[in-house]
């Protein structure tokens, strides 16, 4: 008899519940934050953010594979159907499974639609928030999704001054 090749188990997605500014400690400290809200829905799993920096696409920072918010809803068959300009249905729900958008949508990406890194500065590679104080310099952005969109716009929809607050996506 043939032996049946297993089916992998579908990548789980999510916008987090919680806003942060552009300073997330860098690609880990995003990672991190991901991890902390996947633990506290009880999630299990390793999770990462989908961030670019100006060296790393946020494309090779995730394992291919059938994606799918965890509320079991599709997004993508596969990391190139991810990245072709559009997703089937809009990552808006967060760790707990509730819906998430609104006025805060805006989700932090600094990604295009095909994966790769859009910007310069990038909020210093996620390093700063641009205060001085509690004053915003409003000099440094990164470009930022939405998760209102399935089109291109769900990952590159506009821009954000890195003292504001933004959720992420976390795969």
């Amino acid at each position: 008899l043939p032996t049946a090749t297993p089916t992998p188990s579908p990548k789980r997605v999510f916008a987090t519940g919680k806003t942060y500014d552009g300073n997330l400690e860098g690609l880990s400290g995003a990672d991190s934050k991901c991890q902390e809200r996947a633990d506290f829905a009880k999630l299990g799993g390793t999770w990462k953010a989908w961030l670019s920096t100006t060296t790393i696409n946020a494309k090779d920072r995730i394992n291919d594979g059938r994606y799918i918010r965890i509320d079991g809803q599709p997004i993508a068959d596969n990391k190139a159907d991810l990245t072709d300009e559009s997703i089937i249905n809009q990552i808006n729900i967060n760790e707990s499974r509730n819906l998430v958008g609104g006025l805060s949508s805006d989700v932090w990406t600094a990604t295009k639609a095909d994966g790769t890194v859009q910007g310069t500065t990038i909020c210093s590679n996620w390093t700063t928030n641009d205060k001085s104080g509690s004053v915003c310099n409003n000099k440094l952005a990164a470009f930022n999704g939405s998760t209102t969109f399935s089109n291109k716009w769900w990952t590159s929809s506009d821009t954000s001054s890195c003292c504001n607050f933004n959720r992420l996506y976390c795969f």
